[in-house]
């Protein structure tokens, strides 16, 4: 698919690639392979016919795992104003993060700004499965 380092290609996939189970293994096959340069989801439906929404991905092929895990995504949930070119509204993380998600799940709506107070709500928090029987 891609042969030299450095290569790019892009994809237009339904959303669910971000986070379903089934995805999993793609996901992380991407994560060690390339660099996610961006991540734009659709708000409604790009392909009428279609019963998902719509994502397209922007990849660079790198085989240094540094790079790759320093790597910074941009992210929006405005594809339709990142094609007429309005688009103001892209956020970044770390791709680390998305390796590190349970389930590798890439979840676009997570940034920069709001990840570390995250982690730090994880790290003094229970889980819940620890504290109460979940049904």
């Amino acid at each position: 698919m891609l042969s030299n380092t450095g290569s790019y290609i892009g994809f237009i996939l339904p959303t669910t690639l971000l986070n379903n189970g089934y995805a999993e293994k793609l996901r992380r096959w991407m994560l060690g392979n390339v660099c996610l340069k961006s991540i734009s989801v659709a708000r409604g439906r790009v392909f009428p016919d279609a019963d998902v929404h719509t994502s397209v991905y922007i990849a660079q092929k790198e085989a240094d795992a540094r790079i790759r895990n320093c790597n910074r995504t941009l992210v929006t949930t405005d594809l339709e104003d990142t094609a007429t070119g309005k688009n103001k509204k892209w956020s970044e993380i770390h791709q680390q993060r998305f390796e590190d998600a349970e389930g590798g799940v890439w979840n676009v709506l997570l940034n920069e700004k709001i990840a570390p107070l995250i982690s730090k709500i994880e790290a003094v928090s229970n889980c819940l499965g620890s504290i109460a029987k979940i049904n």
